[in-house]
C-alpha cells in the first residue's frame, strides 16, 4: 500500500511529547536533541528521538512508529 505521512507529524514534535516516558527530574533539564529517520516497514515510518541534558553524557533514546493513519507509538529504548 501507499504510505502517507503528514509533514507536520514529525516537524511539530516537541519535548513535551516524550514527558510520560522520562523521569520528572531528567525531563525538566533535558532537550529534544535529535530526531532521526530510521526507515519504513509494515508498521509505518520509524524514527528515533534522542532526549538529553546539554553537556551530560546520559541520554534517553525513544523509538517512534508512525502508522499510515497518523497514530504514533512511543517506545523507550533500554
Amino acid at each position: 500500500g501507499s504510505w502517507k505521512l503528514k509533514r507536520s507529524t514529525i516537524r511539530d514534535m516537541k519535548k513535551a511529547d516524550f514527558e510520560p516516558l522520562l523521569p520528572e527530574v531528567y525531563y525538566q533539564r533535558s532537550i529534544l536533541a535529535d530526531m532521526d529517520f530510521i526507515g519504513v516497514n509494515e508498521k509505518g515510518y520509524q524514527y528515533q528521538a534522542t532526549i538529553s541534558i546539554p553537556d551530560e553524557i546520559t541520554s534517553y533514546i525513544v523509538n517512534l512508529s508512525i502508522s499510515t493513519d497518523g497514530n504514533i507509538q512511543y517506545t523507550l529504548k533500554e
